[in-house]
């Protein structure tokens, strides 16, 4: 398989102390090789429980370079890393793993999102999980 090249780049503005607003700026980017990728959508319905579970498909990588996952919704969801509840990914925020080469302990085995609240039609969550 063809080695696939991945970049994270987080651009933050901000006001810093007695500064002009927003004149603060900095930029930081993780460049990644990987061999697989899996990327998609989950759907969610009215008809899903509070605390139901939506496994984010690892597909072949065994070791997680970057993982980005996506709340497009307009509820919370409860993000699971490896079998324990981590952290609420608000509705519209975002969830970024971003390394250069694979963890060489407590390395990403598994991503799970939760409903935190039913959702009044349909709610999408975006994944995007690079690595070997």
């Amino acid at each position: 398989m063809p080695t696939l090249n991945s970049t994270v780049t987080l651009g933050i503005q901000y006001t810093p102390p007695g500064g002009a607003t927003n004149s603060g700026t900095v930029s930081y980017s993780v460049t990644a090789s990987s061999r697989a990728q899996s990327v998609g959508q989950i759907d969610v319905t009215s008809g899903d429980a509070v605390g139901t579970p939506f496994e984010i498909p690892f597909g072949s990588i065994s070791d997680v370079k970057m993982a980005i996952i996506k709340n497009t919704s307009s509820n919370p969801y409860l993000l699971d890393i490896n079998g324990a509840d981590v952290m609420q990914i608000p509705a519209g925020g975002e969830f970024i793993y971003a390394a250069s080469t694979a963890a060489t302990s407590d390395a990403i085995e598994s991503l799970t999102v939760k409903v935190v609240s039913v959702p009044s039609s349909y709610d999408y969550i975006q994944y995007f999980v690079y690595g070997d």
